[in-house]
């Protein structure tokens, strides 16, 4: 009885007449009865107050419907609903909540043609909810929730129709489309939603064979509010692209805070699916978020993957290894995109992936070096490699991108610290051998140093935001005298490349600012190094190289302050302090300790005897000069130099054992590559000619140094000055004082900023005269400056008697008006020195 008078009730009542007569009367009619809408409409849009009523009786009516299978009903509900949405969506807010019960109970009926009505008003729901009641309403929050789950349950519906499991995914992803396009998605209360948007997604990114990019811009955007039975042919790739042009708008649309948020809920559902291996899928999908988002917010998906790095996954049965794997991946991928990252730590993003690597080559012993994939079936060790090497792109492309102009500087900077580091009590850092830390760290040196040279190449010099200085190299010079001779020569080979860099792309380097210190802290290592009581052949030639490629860089400047150095090379080789060290058995390696270095396990090769010692320093300065005058274009002195080199070759004085231009430690051998020269040279020692000549011919250095002086392209303003710098001994103090007569003075062909002079550009030093020197005021206060600028003459200070005389009642005077009064009794102006006296204007 109740449930008639209330049946009875709603019949006569006039917002329920209104709807039911919207519905359709006659046979075969699908849609709502247009004039009766447009009344209901007009009736609610003027009184909002009835919307909550009419949304209630629409709402149980639908429920009878779908009870007594009114299928045609329900479609012409949808309708009145979308109707009422789009007329009165200002007053949303009063029945948003039967919308979403109405819609809950359509999508519950699994009939795919009210599943696509549903999907369409949806869409217009969307699209003008602000997302309010969602904080105010809990009840409504938890039916909203529960529809977008339900939505995001279709996007990844299994069936075994085909067709019927295509049609249902594709109306899935429409409805989550719906919900990033609408207004409110940046709104806090809104981003719990993205934990059940995000990972439908994820699963249909993953199952494509395309990548996610592509998938996202293969087409033109895809209208979702085209319904499932208007697609003409409706495939899996299809909803795959609007899965992957959701996730781009998403992102694309997302303020700091909705990134967090999406990034969170896509990695946990990585943990949840254990999709971190193999890589690429991860990666894909990292891309396209990557690719989308605003550049201003790229550096957050960069520190939030960082930040997962230190933090284990929560998910139980997620393998570790696997998502190290994916992280690093997704690393990789961002630090090596042509998209800058601004807001970027660079040092701090540098340290988080080394120490990494370094924790990677400690728990596996070795440091995978090669571009080639293992050829292994093994899975662990194809993650460890695929770990290992997207570190190590990671970090190299840390130059892809230059973010501020001492950047590149600041990365070679961190590596040549670790360099320094101590080793502990074990011959150890951070638990592995010193000698293989350092190995690693020169190679990875060497690698940064190849892909900056990668995109000089590809850049104009002008363009070149970053640079790199041989400063940076100073504090590391210490290796070049380190114990191990894998660590010397290992050093000495990336520095040698490193020279042979900038003296190829001069733009990378500034060394024409005239700093000396790298070019005076190297002679005095390499010199070190000479002094050392087990110099083979391998050393000898480092030194040589090294010199060579400070002579590229250095040009003339360099060539003059190295001359000193050469002759005293000659001394060593004339009295060489050669203390032979007695041979030490083969250490036989242990188990204990797979990361032992190879250099401490190797049978030691003899250093060389004295006589050899000093036939290879002896050939060493000859070679040096020899190159030095044919790259120079020093025709004078090349002549007197090959005259010296013919008359050791008659007299088997030279080296010829001793290959100059040979490369040193071959990269990625070590202390193997190492032994193996060695041996080759020991072999080329015992040729019967090797030792019995000693040296006799000598450079003649006072004859030199005057041809020297001849020579046009080493004449400088003053030749005493020039004579001085080559005959000088090198080390003395007067050697070193000589680089105080640097200044910094104006630029001649720039004004805006000061620079030292001389120039240190090869091209430069002989073009350094005299006549180019600006001229400065050279005054000791402030009376000096104020004579010199009454006298109007800021060049010449050498005044005879009587005009310093003048000038010191002139300046007196001056000096003395400054204590007076601004204001004077007769109305005229004092004087001053912003504004000198003048005889005022008078009309």
């Amino acid at each position: 009885m109740g449930a008639l008078c209330q049946r009875l009730r709603w019949r006569y009542m006039k917002h329920a007449m209104l709807v039911k007569n919207c519905y359709p009367t006659a046979d075969g009619e699908t849609n709502p009865r247009a004039a009766e809408l447009s009344y209901l409409t007009f009736y609610a849009s003027a009184r909002p107050g009835k919307l909550t009523k009419v949304s209630a009786y629409l709402c149980n009516k639908v429920r009878r419907d779908i009870r007594k299978g009114r299928k045609v009903n329900n479609k012409v509900s949808l309708m009145i609903l979308k109707a009422l949405i789009q007329v009165c969506h200002h007053d949303l807010s009063l029945f948003c909540r039967s919308t979403v019960v109405i819609l809950q109970q359509m999508v519950d009926t699994r009939d795919i043609d009210l599943i696509d009505a549903s999907c369409d008003t949806f869409y217009v729901f969307c699209s003008y909810f602000e997302g309010s009641s969602l904080r105010s309403d809990a009840a409504f929050t938890q039916d909203f929730q529960r529809l977008v789950k339900q939505f995001a349950a279709f996007a990844v519906y299994p069936n075994d129709d085909a067709t019927l499991s295509l049609q249902i995914k594709y109306n899935g992803h429409r409805a989550l489309a719906a919900i990033i396009h609408a207004s409110n998605l940046n709104t806090s209360y809104t981003l719990p939603l993205l934990t059940h948007i995000v990972p439908p997604i994820h699963t249909t990114l993953a199952a494509a064979n395309a990548s996610a990019w592509d998938l996202a811009k293969g087409v033109a955007s895809i209208d979702v509010r085209t319904g499932v039975f208007d697609v003409p042919e409706l495939n899996l790739e299809w909803i795959e692209r609007i899965a992957a042009q959701t996730l781009s708008t998403l992102c694309s649309l997302a303020n700091g805070t909705c990134i967090r948020s999406t990034m969170q809920a896509l990695l946990d559902s990585f943990d949840h699916k254990d999709a971190w291996w193999p890589t690429d899928k991860c990666t894909s999908i990292m891309n396209l978020v990557f690719q989308s988002v605003q550049p201003q917010y790229r550096y957050m998906l960069l520190s939030e993957i960082l930040h997962q790095l230190e933090r284990p996954s929560d998910t139980p049965n997620v393998s570790q290894d696997d998502r190290l794997a994916g992280l690093v991946a997704c690393v990789r991928m961002i630090l090596n995109s042509d998209a800058p990252l601004l807001g970027l730590s660079v040092l701090e993003t540098l340290n988080t992936l080394n120490t990494y690597l370094m924790s990677s080559l400690a728990r596996h012993g070795y440091l995978c070096t090669d571009d080639a994939a293992p050829s292994t079936s093994d899975q662990q060790v194809l993650k460890q490699y695929s770990i290992q090497k997207d570190l190590v792109d990671g970090i190299v492309g840390l130059a892809s991108q230059s973010y501020y102009s001492n950047q590149w500087n600041d990365i070679l900077g961190y590596f040549i610290g670790r360099l320094r580091v101590s080793a502990d009590a074990n011959g150890a850092i951070d638990t592995i051998p010193a000698d293989t830390y350092r190995h690693c760290c020169l190679w990875f040196v060497d690698v940064f140093q190849q892909r900056v040279m990668a995109i000089a190449k590809h850049q104009e010099q002008s363009t070149l935001q970053a640079e790199l200085t041989v400063e940076t190299w100073t504090p590391g010079l210490q290796l070049l005298n380190d114990t191990c001779r894998v660590t010397r020569l290992s050093f000495a080979s990336t520095l040698i490349h490193f020279l042979s860099i900038v003296h190829e792309k001069k733009s990378l380097s500034k060394y024409r600012r005239g700093n000396v210190t790298f070019l005076n802290s190297l002679l005095k290592r390499l010199y070190a190094w000479l002094s050392m009581d087990d110099v083979r052949v391998e050393d000898a030639k480092a030194v040589y190289q090294l010199l060579m490629g400070a002579l590229a860089c250095y040009g003339h400047f360099g060539f003059i302050r190295c001359v000193p150095f050469i002759f005293t090379v000659q001394g060593l080789a004339q009295h060489p302090p050669r203390i032979i060290p007695p041979p030490q058995p083969a250490i036989a390696p242990t188990d204990a300790d797979p990361l032992a270095s190879d250099d401490a396990t190797r049978d030691p090769t003899p250093p060389l005897p004295p006589l050899l010692y000093s036939r290879a320093l002896a050939s060493l300065t000859l070679e040096w000069l020899l190159h030095a005058a044919e790259q120079l274009h020093l025709p004078r002195l090349l002549v007197d130099l090959t005259k010296v080199h013919q008359e050791r070759q008659n007299k088997q004085q030279d080296a010829p054992f001793i290959d100059w231009a040979a490369p040193l430690v071959r990269k990625n051998n070590g202390a193997q590559s190492t032994k193996q020269q060695d041996m080759n040279d020991e072999r080329e020692l015992k040729q019967p000619d090797a030792k019995e000549h000693v040296v006799t011919v000598w450079l003649d250095r006072p004859y030199l140094v005057q041809r020297m002086i001849a020579e046009d392209k080493l004449k400088d303003a003053n030749e005493q000055d020039l004579q001085t710098h080559l005959a000088v001994e090198w080390d003395s103090k007067q050697y070193n004082e000589h680089e105080r007569h640097l200044r910094i003075t104006s630029s001649i062909s720039r004004d805006t900023k000061p620079k030292l002079t001389p120039d240190l550009s090869p091209d430069s030093w002989q073009n350094h005269n005299e006549d180019n020197r600006q001229q400065v005021i050279s005054v000791d206060n402030l009376k000096g400056a104020l004579a010199a600028q009454l006298l109007g003459n800021s060049t010449n200070h050498e005044t005879d008697e009587s005009k310093s005389a003048s000038v010191d009642i002139q300046l007196h005077q001056l000096l003395s008006n400054l204590q007076q009064d601004t204001a004077t009794t007769n109305g005229h102006k004092s004087l001053s020195l912003v504004r000198p006296p003048y005889t005022p204007y008078t009309s």
